[in-house]
């Protein structure tokens, strides 16, 4: 069969037409896609950035304003309960002891688990002592100096009317802690 000329350029027009076809749906179409879907994707990974360094500077923040108001050792990782129980009641003594406290007993109570906090619990101790108004006052200023996280759970001061200017002091002092996994 031979083809006119007329009829050969309607071929090869066709061809042409159908190749340019084929082109654009499996070549500048997927192309097309792809560029934008990742511009997409750059677009939202630009925003999870943004968010990122907004809370990275929101917690660097609230971690500076930390160990302002609370001292140092509130960057420390929390210690499992039993060495947290032996350290605290040594951290204890030794701000007791600066502070001029004159102690009489340090009494460990039941741990308590923090809520909030999975995994976590609160170290309490029953502190008995004396001293002058200046020492308790030396004292808990000293606490956020201290090695551990130094909470005052409870503090109850009465007068010694037989001297005066002597208080009697009961504190509850507490620190947290890593629940050690035989516990509940």
């Amino acid at each position: 069969m031979k083809l006119s000329r007329r009829d050969r350029r309607a071929v090869i027009l066709g061809l042409i037409a159908l190749a340019g076809i084929l082109f654009v749906r499996f070549g500048v179409v997927p192309f097309w896609d792809s560029w934008r879907r990742g511009r997409d994707e750059a677009g939202s990974a630009r925003a999870q950035l943004s968010q990122l360094e907004v809370d990275l500077r929101r917690l660097a923040n609230l971690q500076d304003e930390s160990v302002k108001r609370y001292g140092p050792s509130v960057l420390e990782a929390l210690k499992p309960s039993e060495s947290a129980r032996i350290a605290f009641t040594k951290t204890v003594q030794d701000v007791l002891r600066s502070g001029g406290i004159s102690f009489q007993s340090i009494t460990p109570q039941q741990p308590r688990d923090v809520r909030e906090l999975d995994g976590v619990e609160l170290l309490p101790f029953q502190i008995k002592g004396k001293c002058a108004v200046p020492q308790l006052a030396k004292c808990l200023a000293g606490m956020r100096k201290a090695t551990m996280p130094v909470i005052v759970d409870q503090i109850q001061v009465t007068n010694q009317p037989k001297k005066p200017g002597q208080l009697e002091v009961t504190m509850v002092l507490a620190t947290l802690a890593k629940r050690e996994r035989n516990r509940r």
